[in-house]
């Protein structure tokens, strides 16, 4: 399953992304390594391992404008 949200805290080579359309703040996931540097409120897909939110990886930036 893959969602769009917005980076909320950065804590060494892991983030926490806030999905707004869930009302849901993620566990501490992995970068993939081709994403690059992100900062907070950058926006991203994180893509979820089976169907739960516990577990996945932020797949790609969203590039904005």
């Amino acid at each position: 399953m893959n969602l769009k949200g917005e980076i909320s805290v950065i804590k060494d080579d892991k983030a926490k992304v806030f999905i707004r359309e869930k009302g849901l703040l993620t566990n501490l996931l992995d970068v993939a390594e081709h994403v690059g540097p992100l900062k907070t409120n950058d926006k991203v897909v994180v893509s979820f391992y089976g169907n739960t939110f516990t577990d996945g990886i932020i797949s790609a930036k969203v590039k904005e404008g």
